[in-house]
């Protein structure tokens, strides 16, 4: 939409440049004086009517008042602006990013009006990049190698205390790590749909396949899917409320091995050119095979998105208490953590996401006395970046992957000390 209003746009001012200017005959100025009787009379009404549907949080119905106002008035930089923001209150961020392109690029804005543009510009949190009512959907195919398919712990001997007699026990070789060629299969789906007045409705669904030949129990599916509400906040300026509620699924190849259910409740206001959101979660887990792991955590979060370097950067945090449903080995867990990612174009085709991470958990009570009594403490650190390509006009919708993954668990208890690495080439397609 934002394009071909662009088009009508400079169509428009073609037509009432050739009506005054070119005058090239008594038909062409009656064409050129009726349209600007026509634009005369409409555009003290349509403004009005358009800002105050905005002012009152109104956007659905301020939208198409004020895509008549730009057509009317197309060097309004004020109409334009009124208009990016409408479409980016009821979730229409790629449209709302377009017109903001527009107005820096073609209507030579002030610093008032381009600072309001930079604090709207990182999309929000959990919002699809979506053209009004539509959905998106790939899927990609990748190959590659692990070096800890199975997730083994690094140490092969563990130091146990037994009544009181220390004891040294050799792990079982078929647990030790095991390297594997593996594939990847994977499907993505994400849409977000206006409703009434301020609000949006924001959905994202995936599902994974990985095989492990030669890791032989270690195969898994995953599969979620997340779906949020959010609206403007009454009489709080660019203040908007989300509501999200989530599942995740993974299995083996046998049976299910965890299921997660979150709700989350979130608030979210421009700092800058960033956007920050803070807020709560509660999450639950169970573990069908061995229910004695299963929990509940709550705790607040806080995100930020931000510009940088010609991209965006998001990082979340997160700090809470996990609390088990029943006896659990170490009780209670404090948990905290963090995770940034930064996506960036590559030249003119491609493009790099970079995703760091960062897990600490502890236990509240000593994990067991065979341990020595000691609280378990775990922290794991996760790098990846992927590099997507496009394979051009030729191949529309078609990139090329390069994804490349290391991660590192420590822990006081060796047993819980794993680590592994993996590279993977595929190709997605978006739809």
């Amino acid at each position: 939409m934002g394009y071909s209003l662009r088009f009508a746009s400079i169509l428009l001012q073609a037509v009432l440049h050739q009506a005054f200017v070119g005058l090239k005959s008594d038909k062409l100025l009656a064409r050129g004086c009726i349209v600007l009787l026509c634009v005369a009379a409409a555009w003290p009404a349509a403004a009005s009517e358009g800002a105050d549907l905005l002012a009152a949080g109104r956007y659905a119905e301020a939208l198409p008042v004020l895509e008549r106002q730009v057509m009317l008035q197309p060097e309004d930089t004020a109409a334009w602006l009124d208009f990016a923001l409408a479409n980016r209150h009821l979730g229409f961020h790629e449209e709302a990013q377009r017109i903001f392109d527009f107005i820096e690029q073609e209507l030579a804005p002030n610093e008032a009006i381009r600072a309001v543009i930079a604090r709207h510009r990182t999309v929000p949190f959990g919002a699809g990049i979506l053209a009004r009512g539509r959905w998106r959907a790939d899927v990609a195919l990748l190959a590659g190698r692990e070096s800890n398919a199975n997730a083994g712990p690094v140490a092969q001997q563990f130091a146990l205390t037994i009544n009181q007699t220390p004891v040294l026990l050799t792990l079982d070789p078929a647990l030790h790590p095991r390297a594997s060629a593996s594939g990847l299969l994977e499907a993505r789906l994400e849409g977000a749909q206006p409703l009434t007045g301020s609000l949006a409705l924001s959905a994202y669904a995936d599902w994974r396949e990985r095989r492990v030949p030669d890791a032989p129990g270690a195969d898994t599916r995953q599969a979620q899917a997340h779906v949020a509400l959010s609206g403007g906040v009454a009489g709080g300026g660019s203040l908007t409320w989300t509501l999200a509620a989530g599942a995740l699924d993974i299995a083996g190849e046998e049976r299910t091995l965890l299921t997660t259910r979150r709700l989350a409740a979130l608030l979210e206001h421009p700092l800058g050119p960033c956007r920050l959101q803070g807020g709560l979660e509660h999450e639950t887990r169970h573990y069908p095979v061995q229910d004695a792991l299963d929990g509940r955590y709550s705790g607040p979060s806080v995100a930020l998105g931000c510009p940088a370097g010609g991209g965006q950067i998001f990082l979340a945090a997160r700090s809470g208490r996990d609390v088990p449903e029943g006896f659990r080995a170490g009780g209670a867990q404090r948990r905290e953590d963090l995770t940034a990612v930064w996506r960036l174009p590559v030249g003119g085709a491609g493009r790099l996401e970079i995703l760091a991470a960062l897990a600490r958990s502890r236990d509240a009570e000593g994990y067991s006395a065979l341990f020595g009594g000691e609280a378990r403490r775990i922290a794991r650190r996760q790098l990846r970046l992927e590099y997507a390509h496009s394979l051009g006009p030729a191949l529309a919708g078609w990139e090329a992957l390069v994804r490349v993954e290391g991660f590192t668990q420590r822990s006081n208890i060796g047993l819980f000390e794993i680590e592994g690495r993996s590279a993977h080439l595929g190709l997605r397609k978006a739809f």
